[in-house]
């Protein structure tokens, strides 16, 4: 991950009570709260960056660079920043904005969205099995729209497979 400021900002989701924060093995904080733990690092170069809370641990390399990574912004298309132009989104119909629990909820979306989650949890292996039958985090997921989900994916899911799962949606009308 490339980042051009001197100072960034780590941001750390779980749902222990405490997480510490290490930069290249060296701790740099532990802070306690409720499921995000904000931590801001200074950059000097390439660095690992490890969290744990209890028994589980994370990490991520940070490279510090001259100028922001082109590659991390969305491209614009009259004047809308997004995977859509604004033509995408007939109202009165469902689409990727809305979120996963209203997804999976309506019977005419419902198979849309688990076809494409089971495709998801299966290229995700352990992970996938590793937060099954979690309730917490399902309700978190739930309220999120599709579209943020696919965001964090990155890569994971290619924008023509967002626009061909958002068409489907937008067939099924809402109420």
């Amino acid at each position: 991950m490339n980042r051009a400021e001197e100072t960034t900002e780590v941001k750390v989701y779980s749902n222990q009570p405490e997480v510490s924060l290490y930069v290249d093995g060296a701790l740099v904080g532990t802070q306690q709260g409720s499921r995000v733990f904000t931590f801001r690092i200074p950059l000097s170069g390439q660095h690992k960056i490890t969290a744990q809370a209890g028994a589980c641990e994370d990490a991520i390399t940070i490279k510090r660079v001259a100028q922001p990574d082109a590659s991390y912004q969305f491209g614009e298309r009259g004047g809308i920043v997004n995977w859509f132009d604004q033509d995408d989104f007939k109202p009165g119909f469902f689409s990727i904005k809305d979120t996963l629990g209203a997804l999976l909820a309506n019977p005419g979306t419902a198979p849309i969205v688990g076809a494409m989650m089971q495709k998801a949890q299966a290229s995700r292996g352990d992970v996938a099995k590793s937060t099954a039958g979690n309730a917490n985090l399902q309700k978190m997921l739930n309220a999120m729209p599709l579209e943020s989900l696919l965001k964090q994916a990155g890569d994971a899911v290619p924008p023509e497979a967002v626009k061909q799962l958002n068409a489907a949606l937008q067939k099924v009308a809402k109420g």
